[in-house]
């Protein structure tokens, strides 16, 4: 038997495939971003006292630091579905009904 997998899945699967992956370079650009702003306002902190803003600065590190550990969970995530895709791929088609006979090689139409 013969899988065919249409232009239409093929595309469909790659973009599903390029979204995960867009999704991920943003969150890990996000991530590195807080780290920055993190390291910056623990700078900011040393010569400082228990001022207001002290206290407003470490309002923003608390802030921070769920901010990254969100964008952590989410990237976990995202790898996650991203395995899942990349291991069940677009649906294929043997012959007219798919759970009939295995397939023994994939056309792309």
């Amino acid at each position: 038997m013969v899988a065919e997998l249409n232009e239409a899945d093929a595309q469909s699967y790659f973009a599903k495939v390029q979204s995960l992956r867009n999704m991920n370079d943003v969150l890990s650009h996000a991530k590195a971003c807080c780290n920055s702003n993190k390291q910056l306002i623990k700078e900011l902190l040393q010569p400082q006292g228990s001022s207001s803003i002290s206290l407003e600065l470490n309002a923003q590190l608390s802030n921070l630091n769920g901010f990254v550990e969100s964008v952590t969970a989410l990237q976990e995530r995202t790898r996650n579905t991203l395995e899942l895709v990349r291991q069940h791929p677009a649906p294929l088609r043997c012959g007219q009904f798919a759970d009939t006979k295995p397939c023994d090689r994939l056309v792309i139409l």
